[in-house]
């Protein structure tokens, strides 16, 4: 019993961070494709720019807090890859 609760606290540690980063991969995704097309144009974009534009259809829900990702959140692009900023 002693190991247990120690073994199920970290497996449902690693799957809440699984589902976060699926989460935010999605909208990395989403930035990624944006500047492939040339959509995308400034160093910075919000993901509010990826709702407006098309790339981001649906909101994404934060699994951590449960609350949808703010579309004023900022996304940098350089060399080619797009990270939060």
């Amino acid at each position: 019993m002693i190991l247990v609760l120690p073994t199920t606290i970290k497996i449902y540690q690693n799957h809440m961070d699984r589902i976060y980063e699926v989460a935010t991969k999605k909208i990395l995704e989403s930035a990624e494709e944006c500047y492939q097309n040339n959509v995308c144009i400034d160093s910075k974009i919000t993901i509010g720019d990826l709702k407006e534009k098309g790339f981001l259809k649906e909101d994404v829900v934060n699994p951590r807090t449960k609350q949808v990702f703010d579309d004023s959140i900022l996304l940098q692009e350089e060399n080619f890859k797009v990270s939060f900023f």
